[in-house]
């Protein structure tokens, strides 16, 4: 089972969701980390773009729900990701 825990105070936008090529992330702060993980809390990748946005392609994964953590300098986000049927 996967728990998620928001802090509050990062702002953090996702875009497009659902999606079926790729996924932008963006932050007031540097993103350190985004882990990506399935509902089941299998791990699908971990990325370290320390910038404040990053584009990952999402076209290899199967269509369902994933859950992103995105860590920066001010705390940590929790966000679900559709990956659409195409």
């Amino acid at each position: 089972m996967l728990v998620l825990v928001d802090d509050l105070s990062i702002n953090a936008k996702i875009w497009p969701n659902p999606t079926t090529e790729s996924v932008t992330f963006e932050s007031d702060q540097a993103i350190g980390r985004i882990d990506l993980y399935r509902l089941d809390g299998r791990v699908v990748g971990s990325y370290t773009p320390n910038q404040n946005r990053a584009t990952l392609d999402v076209s290899g994964w199967s269509s369902g729900v994933y859950v992103a953590r995105i860590t920066t300098s001010t705390g940590v986000k929790s966000v679900r990701i559709i990956r659409a049927a195409n």
